[in-house]
């Protein structure tokens, strides 16, 4: 029977990770808060809860959340972004010609 304790442990592994790297400033002493190690250990209980059938459906699906933390970390778009930060956009220059004065 499959267990939800190894989609946890990479999970908070993956959330130090990411706020170690990114530098924030909500961050304490560039380790995470421990709000973020609570979520996690919340909704990992959550889903340690089902048993018989449902267990076959909670399992996947933390391991879903586990490859979603996983690809929030590199910006494919910019590779030498920081993990975990917002991508960048840019912005469009509107033209002004044929506008009436």
């Amino acid at each position: 029977m499959a267990s939800i304790l190894p989609p946890f442990v990479i999970e908070v592994a993956l959330i130090t990770y990411r706020d170690i790297k990114k530098g924030a400033t909500n961050n304490i002493g560039g380790l995470p808060l421990p709000a973020d190690f609570l979520a996690a250990f919340g909704f990992f209980a959550l889903l340690g809860f089902p048993t018989g059938e449902a267990r076959k459906f909670t399992i996947p699906l933390a391991w879903a959340f586990v490859g979603a933390t996983a690809l929030n970390l590199f910006d494919p778009s910019n590779p030498t972004a920081k993990p975990g930060s917002s991508p960048t956009t840019p912005t469009s220059v509107t033209s002004t010609k044929g506008a009436s004065k």
